[in-house]
């Protein structure tokens, strides 16, 4: 009765502004009910200030920003070497994929296992090319329909920002019919905004990375459906071959749903939970709340631009090694099915967006047997880095004392390298969490003599180093330490990120330019720690800053 007061009201005196608030009113789910909601909901809706710092209402977000950021966005991810670092990433990963539940089913004994592992790995032709045809299909629709979300799966919160921008623009229409032309000239310059940042050419990066993720979710849903096929012929006890094949073609379907335009998108949620293991894009309580976080404090957001990543990165890291039995999800599946209570295994499964069903024991074993071969691949992954580390063809990121560290640098040491038999340093950084696997064996190995020092102030400092270079640098708290610096008054640490920052917020494509750069000009430069001169080593400019040499035989350095 109340509102419809203020219908009546607002109709009789204001009358152009009956649509906006209806729509308000629904977008909202009748929150806004006045016009003085209506109005803080546009305030809200367009801030810039008190949204860019502390946001004290942040169930409203500004559209401006939200333009601004997903500019930036595109901007940091536009360099063409990003999807292929991505793409290196993944492959790396879904290559050991096929290797991990054959050597956790040899692990526990499971012969039947090992045979589902075997029948899935033939199957990797048939995952490339469907694989293959996702991701094309991907990229088209990104093209053609600048907000598709399909592959990430966030239609909900695509729908909540049509809506806020339809009641902006009816707000705007109506204001302007009584002569206000301030909201309609805001609202162009959002638009300006909001059509850049969804520019194809632009979002390239962003294209790209989406298309990944949906090749790695076509490419493991095709393993995925030979091996629920071989569980439902083999382990279920209903043998026949010829079934086999409907089987898989019947399960690869049943993967796939329908967008709210009628698109075939992957909508399977155990199978977008063990691809997101492998993009490393997973959501988590820690992600979540850190981004909570950002929202209420949107200062924060320069600094921890990615959270998800680096979070999913130390953990399937992790799960190659001890560490993991510090990590819920990783050592639920430690003990066999049939000891462990029936509540902790739906609980286990349900982790992992597995129903609980008449497939639960295989289901779980599956998880169980997969687990445990990335342990035994730990386990080889180190061997091998110990070996090469002895034989000096391996290197980590370094030691903790900083002037060995310099001196390294000066005489053009790389890190997380490898020595081929030809004598070629090559990085192999690009592979993901695998390489902190070796990284963290390679870190200990050249700290070793720090790391067992009886002088607890030198014990204590390799320890850190090793912690911070090969787990805290995977976490958001990488990015707490510019903020530190910048409170502390850091003139070089607030020159360092001012001029990795800046070009991000206002020059498209910056990273491309940074990558050409750096095709250009591939050598070290002597970079003093002002402002314009690290901003110049990111961009063309890079060429009239020093050449830096190598102090031991006068080369340049790489």
């Amino acid at each position: 009765a109340e509102f419809r007061n203020v219908l009546q009201e607002v109709s009789d005196k204001n009358p152009e502004m009956l649509g906006p608030l209806l729509l308000a009113y629904e977008a909202t789910n009748g929150t806004v009910k006045s016009m003085d909601a209506l109005n803080n909901y546009v305030r809200n809706s367009t801030g810039v200030f008190k949204k860019a710092l502390i946001d004290m209402n942040p169930d409203i977000p500004s559209v401006v920003m939200r333009g601004f950021w997903s500019n930036v966005y595109n901007n940091v991810l536009s360099a063409f070497a990003t999807p292929l670092r991505a793409i290196a990433s993944n492959t790396a990963v879904l290559m050991e994929q096929g290797i991990t539940p054959f050597a956790g089913a040899m692990m526990t004994g499971d012969k039947i296992g090992m045979q589902r592992a075997m029948y899935t790995l033939q199957g990797y032709g048939e995952a490339m090319a469907n694989g293959r045809k996702y991701f094309a299909e991907t990229m088209r629709r990104s093209a053609v329909d600048p907000d598709y979300v399909g592959v990430a799966g966030r239609e909900s919160m695509l729908e909540q920002d049509k809506q806020q921008m339809e009641v902006l623009r009816a707000f705007a229409d109506a204001a302007e019919a009584n002569g206000d032309f301030g909201p309609s000239a805001l609202l162009a310059q959002v638009e300006v905004i909001d059509d850049l940042a969804k520019h194809p050419w632009l979002r390239f990066g962003n294209r790209a990375m989406q298309a990944t993720d949906g090749f790695t979710q076509a490419f493991m849903g095709t393993l995925d459906s030979r091996g629920k096929a071989f569980d439902k012929v083999y382990r279920t006890g209903n043998f026949d071959a010829d079934m086999i094949e409907d089987l898989q073609k019947n399960a690869y379907k049943e993967i796939w749903g329908k967008d709210e335009m009628g698109r075939e998108i992957i909508t399977d949620k155990a199978l977008k939970y063990a691809a997101g293991e492998v993009a490393m894009n997973n959501s988590n309580a820690v992600n979540d709340s850190v981004s909570n976080m950002i929202k209420r404090v949107p200062a924060l957001k320069p600094f921890l631009l990615f959270t998800k990543t680096p979070l999913n990165m130390m953990s399937f890291a992790a799960s190659h090694t001890p560490m993991g039995r510090f990590i819920k999800e990783v050592n639920s599946f430690d003990l066999p099915f049939k000891d462990v209570p029936i509540d902790k295994v739906k609980e286990a499964l349900a982790s992992r967006q597995i129903p609980f069903d008449e497939m639960a024991e295989i289901n779980y074993n599956n998880v169980r047997n997969e687990l445990k071969g990335r342990k035994a691949m730990g386990t080889i992954y180190t061997m091998g880095a110990v070996t090469l580390f002895l034989n000096s063809a391996l290197t980590g990121d370094g030691v903790a004392d900083r002037q060995t560290q310099k001196v390294r640098r000066d005489a053009d040491w790389q890190k997380r390298s490898f020595k081929t038999p030809t004598g070629h340093w090559v990085s192999y950084d690009g592979l993901g969490a695998l390489s902190d696997v070796v990284a963290l064996t390679a870190n200990i190995m050249d700290n070793f003599d720090t790391l067992g020092e009886a002088n607890l102030q030198k014990l204590l400092t390799g320890m850190g180093f090793v912690l911070s270079a090969s787990v805290t640098d995977k976490t958001m708290l990488a990015g707490i330490e510019p903020i530190y610096d910048i409170v502390n008054g850091n003139g070089a640490a607030i020159n360092r990120w001012s001029s990795s920052f800046i070009p991000s917020a206002v020059l498209p494509g910056s990273s491309q330019m940074a990558e050409l750069t750096r095709l250009i000009s591939p050598n070290l430069r002597v970079v003093e720690e002002q402002f314009f001169a690290m901003l110049a080593n990111r961009t063309p400019l890079k060429g009239t800053l020093p050449e830096q040499y190598d102090w031991i035989d006068g080369s340049k350095i790489n």
